[in-house]
């Protein structure tokens, strides 16, 4: 092997085994670059929340933020107006609410908020994007369905909270 290849190689394993533990690394511009950093769960945790387990006695809601839109941004989660998380791009929380009615609220740049009624034991998929229009961005909350919510969390990582 030619010795560039071999240095690329070591440093691609290298950037993504530190991409793993301290930021969510993100394609921009053809390359790997630093997004905003969170900090991550275990991996024990996020496979834990992954397997999408209902809670006894109160309803678990997952908040995630599955797109790059704004990697360097970091986005505010409030339940019932109290700060709960930050997550950054291809990243999620799970709150754990008492059943009855909250208000979930997101803020980037702009807030974007949505109403939920939950039930004891019930799962809950919020999903934040964020959109770019006229070098303006605001962001948007989605109740997503069980099958694209779980789909959307397979994909990003548990922030630690």
């Amino acid at each position: 092997m030619k010795p560039l290849l071999i240095f690329s190689i070591i440093l691609s394993l290298t950037i993504n085994a530190w991409a793993e533990d301290r930021f969510v690394p993100c394609q921009r511009f053809g390359g790997i670059k630093q997004c905003i950093s969170v900090p991550l769960a275990e991996r024990a945790d996020d496979a834990a929340a992954k397997k999408f387990q209902p809670s006894i006695g109160n309803a678990r809601v997952y908040v995630v933020r599955p797109y790059m839109t704004e990697p360097q941004k970091k986005s505010e989660v409030f339940l019932d107006g109290q700060c709960a998380a930050e997550i950054a791009p291809a990243t999620y929380v799970v709150l754990n609410m008492n059943p009855g009615a909250h208000r979930i609220r997101v803020h980037t740049d702009q807030d974007a908020d949505v109403s939920l009624n939950v039930a004891a034991g019930g799962l809950y998929y919020v999903k934040y994007q964020l959109n770019l229009l006229f070098n303006t961005v605001h962001g948007e909350l989605t109740i997503l369905d069980d099958q694209r919510g779980e789909s959307q969390i397979l994909k990003s990582k548990l922030i630690q909270s």
